[in-house]
């Protein structure tokens, strides 16, 4: 094996280590950020690697936000065992992102004729929750 499959093969372990962070992976596998852009640009089969490792790290972030959206498992300083609370924002981020397809996006852009674009907030396709944080955050403190 040749020392340059040998850096690539280091540095897709670093990648899967680091997270895909390209600087800290560069500085683990002890090459240079320019030498990985160079093999993505020039080698077809370690740019697949690459995305792999990128797909598994979306998939990683995809789970914690599940895990966020659910509540999660802790123990408190006495060993006790506890659900946290779903975090709402979590819930409404999974929604904007993965059910964009649904509707559930705050604001569409409609292109009239000419170039003229207008963005428009479709609150109906907000969940009730969703809806309870936006008005929370936008009615006006009650006046004595």
């Amino acid at each position: 094996m040749s020392k340059t499959d040998t850096n690539k093969k280091k540095m897709l372990k670093a990648l899967e280590d680091q997270g895909n962070l390209v600087t800290y992976a560069a500085k683990q596998a002890g090459i240079s950020r320019n030498t990985h852009y160079m093999w993505l640009q020039n080698d077809p089969e370690y740019a697949a690697a690459v995305k792999e490792i990128d797909e598994m790290v979306l998939d990683w972030g995809e789970n914690q936000l599940k895990k966020l959206a659910n509540g999660v498992l802790m123990t408190d300083d006495e060993g006790e065992v506890y659900q946290t609370a779903p975090n709402p924002a979590a819930v409404i981020f999974f929604n904007k992102t993965k059910g964009r397809k649904r509707g559930y996006a705050e604001k569409q852009t409609i292109e009239l004729e000419g170039s003229t674009k207008v963005e428009v907030i479709d609150y109906s396709k907000l969940s009730d929750a969703a809806l309870k944080e936006i008005l929370a955050a936008t009615k006006p403190p009650k006046e004595d």
